[in-house]
Parts: structure tokens; C-alpha cells; sequence
């Protein structure tokens, strides 16, 4: 996987190839699950089929199948846990900028209260934190077994 320095870490190949697993499939999806809003729903009921099929699904999954290979490769070292919170807010952002936005173009801003809108985020935060918690604790496990195979 590269040069070693000194301690045994590969030497900067590494830090390439977290941006090409970090951040841009993060912003790829990103992109994917708010621009599916504007282009699939029609506001007629297929708000159902884009937010558990599109935005759960394909969200999840994406930090489900990232945060595994984090943990498997071990990028970040103990910091790979931290990467979990980064894809939870990313899941928050996501609902902010499809549910919450067309809330706020259609009835204004006086439709949004914080008090209600902290406790659902609270709890979607929660949805997006679980399967990246789950996918690295599964990466670190599947490497730890490597390793002593």
C-alpha cells in the first residue's frame, strides 16, 4: 500500500485515499438524496417512497458500507469512531435540506419551531449514528480476525 516510514504506517498514500473513501462519497450522496427530492416527489404521495426507501435506504446504507471500510482499513485510528458523528450529522443535514426546507418554502418560517425541530433532530441523529456505529464496529471486528487468521 505504499512506502513505510519510520513507525511502520504507510507514508502519505494513505491520506489520498481517505478523501477518496471520506469525502467524496459523502458529498456524492449528499447530493444524490436531496437533488432525488426535488426531481422524484411530486408532492401527490411519493413522499412516502422517497423517505423510506430513497433517503433511509440509500443514506444509511452509503455510511453503513463507508464506515465499515473505515474499519477494516483502521483509517483515522481511534479516530475512525469520531467519522460515525460525521455521517449522523450528515444524515441530519439531508433531512434539513428536503423535509424541513419544503416545509419552510411552503408555509414560511413561522411554520418551523426550534423546541420540536431540536428533538427531531435529536432522534435523527440517532437513525443516522446507528448504522455507522454498527458498520465500524463490524470493520473492527472483521479486522481483528484478519489479523489473527
Amino acid at each position: 500500500m505504499g512506502e513505510q516510514n519510520g513507525k511502520g504506517h504507510a507514508a502519505d498514500s494513505s491520506k489520498r485515499d481517505i478523501w477518496k473513501i471520506i469525502v467524496i462519497p459523502c458529498f456524492l450522496v449528499l447530493c444524490i438524496v436531496v437533488a432525488l427530492l426535488w426531481r422524484v416527489v411530486d408532492w401527490t404521495g411519493n413522499e412516502l417512497f422517497y423517505g423510506f426507501y430513497i433517503q433511509f435506504g440509500l443514506t444509511l446504507l452509503a455510511a453503513f458500507i463507508l464506515t465499515f471500510l473505515i474499519g477494516v482499513r483502521n483509517y483515522y485510528g481511534i479516530w475512525k469512531w469520531a467519522v460515525c458523528f460525521l455521517f449522523a450529522l450528515l444524515f441530519v443535514v439531508s433531512w434539513a435540506c428536503t423535509y424541513d426546507l419544503d416545509r419552510v418554502i411552503k408555509d414560511g418560517w413561522k411554520s418551523v419551531s426550534l423546541a420540536e425541530e431540536y428533538q427531531d433532530y435529536l432522534s435523527i441523529f440517532l437513525w443516522g449514528l446507528c448504522p455507522s456505529v454498527l458498520g465500524t464496529l463490524i470493520g473492527v471486528i472483521v479486522r481483528f480476525f484478519k489479523r489473527r487468521a
